[in-house]
């Protein structure tokens, strides 16, 4: 049975941005597998061992970007992602319901997946996989736990020297990943949506920003959550 596997990627933060984006792919194993030699080929053919968007934002580098983006293309369903605005966040929220920008955005990019894997795929199990080293990423487990979804997996975009020898093989689509949630962050910043961010146009998607009323109605949600939890574990009527 084919095993449907996200690649989600960060960018921004919220200690010195004004929004953070989650942002990514979700595609079969199969598929990954077809991308990863395709992408790495690609790299190589310009000497490059790893892709950064913030490295490659050059008008020069556009040929590439398109060609790497095609191959996003050819091999995922479709792209998601969330956007928070920092200022949204009431700063009781991270203290009363454990939760920073990252592990609210990834909690909601979750939710959207499994929405669209309920109506396409399901009977199809799936793996959520982020980039590893973001602030947040055990709240984000924590609150996926609890909730009931999958363990997320936490994986590098790059290879990295193995403890034991050898390397540890970074998870491509996780550099596909990070043009969509770079340009994605610099569309929210900027206001306007750039050539690179317009490339992905033809992938279905599902784009998420969560705004003040938002916030403010999932406080209320998780506030009652919280409240009959109490109750429940109390006995309190």
């Amino acid at each position: 049975m084919p095993i449907l596997t996200t690649a989600f990627d960060a960018a921004g933060h919220e200690s010195d941005q004004p929004f953070m984006v989650l942002a990514g792919f979700v595609s079969t194993a199969d598929h990954w597998k077809a991308f990863d030699g395709e992408w790495r080929a690609r790299l190589a053919e310009h000497g490059i061992d790893a892709f950064h968007m913030n490295r490659f934002l050059h008008p020069r580098h556009r040929p590439l970007v398109r060609d790497l983006v095609q191959t996003v293309l050819r091999h995922s369903f479709r792209k998601f992602s969330v956007t928070v605005r920092i200022q949204t966040i009431p700063p009781s929220f991270a203290d009363q319901f454990n939760l920073n920008a990252y592990a609210l955005a990834g909690r909601v990019l979750v939710a959207n997946v499994a929405v669209w894997q309920l109506k396409e795929f399901s009977s199809t199990p799936i793996e959520y996989v982020f980039e590893d080293g973001d602030r947040g990423k055990g709240l984000l487990m924590e609150k996926m736990k609890r909730d009931g979804y999958p363990s997320p997996l936490f994986r590098p975009k790059t290879d990295r020297p193995s403890p034991t020898g050898g390397k540890i093989p970074g998870f491509m689509p996780l550099q596909a990943a990070d043009i969509l949630a770079n340009r994605t962050f610099a569309a929210a910043r900027d206001h306007q949506v750039d050539d690179v961010l317009h490339e992905f146009d033809g992938m279905p998607d599902h784009p998420a920003v969560i705004t003040v009323k938002d916030m403010q109605d999932m406080e209320q949600m998780l506030a009652l959550s919280a409240d009959a939890e109490f109750r429940k574990r109390f006995d309190v009527i």
